[in-house]
């Protein structure tokens, strides 16, 4: 498996991308209230956008030479996200994906300098595709949390 601060770095935005995956799939599962089915469907776009990326992230890893490592006790001690709101009202849920995406942003963007810093233009673009990505799901959250 080849080290480098590019692959840790993309590794690591890939176990929060899973993690995330299953948040969104969750709340997606979980959703009550009057706003039901639009934040069903929202939840529906987002866990399925995060599912393709975590294959690209993925494929990108292993392109570079890195390995994707597995189970859930494992991803538990790499993510950086806080457990999901299971139970919780839609507003908690909102909130809670909210931050997430926020984090993953911040992520993609550190993935982004590295990436460019070691030359690696590819994933320096992916960097900032999951950036935008990150970044107007961010900003629909808020737009839902406005008052």
């Amino acid at each position: 498996m080849s080290t480098t601060p590019t692959t840790t770095a993309l590794h690591a935005l890939l176990v929060d991308t899973l993690a995330l995956t299953h948040y969104s799939q969750l709340y997606h599962w979980n959703v009550t209230g009057p706003h039901f089915a639009s934040l069903h469907e929202l939840f529906a776009e987002q866990y399925n956008e995060l599912s393709e990326a975590s294959d690209e992230l993925a494929e990108r890893l292993r392109a570079l030479g890195g390995f994707i490592t597995g189970g859930f006790a494992n991803l538990a001690t790499v993510t950086t996200l806080v457990d999901p709101v299971v139970g919780g009202s839609a507003e908690a849920q909102l909130t809670s994906l909210l931050a997430a995406h926020e984090a993953l942003s911040t992520h993609a963007n550190e993935l982004q300098g590295l990436a460019a810093e070691h030359g690696d233009e590819a994933t320096a673009d992916m960097a900032i595709a999951r950036i935008q990505a990150h970044d107007k799901a961010a900003w629909m959250l808020r737009s839902l949390l406005a008052n």
